[in-house]
């Protein structure tokens, strides 16, 4: 979202107002979206088990809107889960 500025000529007069406006500038402005989908965070999940080991699972959260039209104007898709390594 960004402000712009906007003039407008009425019965002879020009009027100057600001608008919010949307802005998807993918193509310009490579590193906001690089930030935004940065954003996007992972979650771990410990399930536990009837007297068994518990189930460790790394989830990826829900992206926002915003992040979800970047995402889907970009072709990218998220994974529901992702693997977890032992370190």
């Amino acid at each position: 979202m960004s402000l712009r500025k906007c003039r407008q000529q009425k019965n002879g007069q020009t009027y100057a107002s600001w608008q919010l406006v949307e802005s998807y500038r993918t193509a310009r402005e490579p590193r906001q979206v690089f930030e935004e989908i940065a954003q996007i965070r992972t979650v771990d999940v410990v399930s536990p088990t009837k007297g068994g080991p518990e189930l460790p699972r790394r989830c990826v959260a829900e992206p926002t809107k915003h992040q979800a039209i970047l995402l889907h104007r970009l072709g990218l898709t998220l994974p529901r889960r992702l693997e977890m390594h032992a370190v």
